[in-house]
């Protein structure tokens, strides 16, 4: 992403103002809140959010990074959204933006940020790490619909549990991902999750390496856990600073994959 840094102030705030707003409750999460934002800020909000959450999924297909995918903020507002929403988008931590400044010929393209709410006509934007958690929570709120909320009502009293000698994570008795074979960043997560009675959030706990990008590797294991689940109960996802881990029910849960191998 070339130029583009974000200040240690402005990341201790940040960080310091979701820690605030997350429920130690695991069945009240703030992504809750978020989604029920989004669906009640209109049309033109959820449709560029949307729109923006596929732009993450295609640089995803295509392994590449993010802004290379990033929207310009001239084709956001043709969908009716405001300067005033994107804004609020930004300040919720769920979209990032900063000004492209890429030359022609280039083969990647290039950004300077702009930093806090400034925007102007330059200004592109992505999904944060939480902006795309949040995403994926509205869009399968919106899917199940009026569906019950049973999973959720059922299992309202009821914490996951994380085996470490079975190396079985379930929900009540119900099997929800079984390892076959070891995955030292998973389970060090489920480990943290355990040892302090399933909070709603809890900090990075991988081991940190060197030679690895810490968001990154936090992000893959995130990943790797909502995966090759036998029954999709629960969903993980990155806390938006890249430093923690979130959790929540799944209201209604997805057909197991078929290839039940686990990795």
């Amino acid at each position: 992403m070339g130029s583009r840094e974000q200040t240690q102030d402005q990341a201790t705030n940040d960080t310091r103002a979701l820690n605030d707003s997350i429920s130690t409750d695991g069945s009240t999460t703030l992504l809750q809140s978020i989604g029920d934002s989004l669906e009640q800020a209109g049309d033109a909000v959820l449709d560029s959010f949307v729109r923006l959450f596929r732009a993450h999924q295609f640089a995803e297909e295509c392994n590449r990074s993010p802004w290379e995918f990033a929207i310009e903020i001239r084709q956001l507002q043709r969908t009716g959204i405001t300067t005033e929403e994107i804004r609020w988008l930004i300040g919720k931590n769920l979209v990032d933006h900063a000004e492209e400044n890429s030359s022609l010929g280039q083969v990647t393209r290039t950004f300077q940020s702009s930093g806090g709410f400034r925007l102007s006509e330059k200004s592109c934007l992505i999904l944060t790490e939480f902006g795309v958690c949040a995403a994926e929570y509205t869009i399968d709120s919106i899917r199940s619909k009026p569906v019950a909320a049973s999973i959720e009502s059922e299992n309202a009293n009821v914490s996951p549990r994380w085996d470490t000698v079975r190396h079985e994570l379930r929900l009540g008795n119900v099997l929800v991902k079984k390892f076959k074979w070891r995955a030292a960043n998973q389970e060090a997560i489920l480990n943290a999750f355990e040892e302090d009675g399933w909070p709603a959030h809890i900090d990075d706990p991988l081991t940190q390496d060197p030679n690895m990008n810490p968001k990154r590797r936090l992000s893959d294991a995130i990943k790797c856990l909502n995966r090759k689940q036998q029954n999709s109960l629960i969903r993980f996802c990155g806390d938006g600073t890249g430093e923690g881990v979130l959790w929540e029910f799944v209201e209604t849960p997805r057909e197991p994959e078929p290839n039940n191998t686990i990795v």
